[in-house]
């Protein structure tokens, strides 16, 4: 009688694949909109950003965390950047905060 050898197949390991951010406009500042072009892309006003990070990721790479409010509920979105896109998007980063800084202060 002839028998199926035993298949081993290898433990699949869950990796998140998030979407790169490209060197030619990773995101952008226009008009108090930030501009996040990767994946289907996402807009956000200024106004609506609750967080807004660039830290060090494995390799050459870049993590960019965006959290901001749609409607009720706090959105959470993590892009890949290369890491010469590190000073484009720290300034972008302190122009956000700033932007959002001044915005808080105008309501009071």
């Amino acid at each position: 009688m002839f028998r199926e050898p035993l298949t081993m197949t290898a433990p699949s390991f869950r990796c998140e694949q998030l979407p790169p951010l490209w060197s030619a406009g990773p995101a952008r500042l226009h008009d108090g909109i930030l501009e996040v072009l990767a994946g289907d892309g996402l807009r956000v006003p200024v106004r609506d950003v609750v967080a807004l990070t660039l830290e060090p990721a494995l390799g050459a790479r870049l993590l960019l965390a965006l959290s901001y409010r749609r409607g009720l509920a706090t959105e959470h979105r993590r892009f890949w950047a290369a890491h010469e896109d590190h000073d484009p998007l720290m300034r972008l980063a302190r122009e956000v905060h700033a932007l959002a800084a001044n915005r808080r202060m105008r309501r009071r």
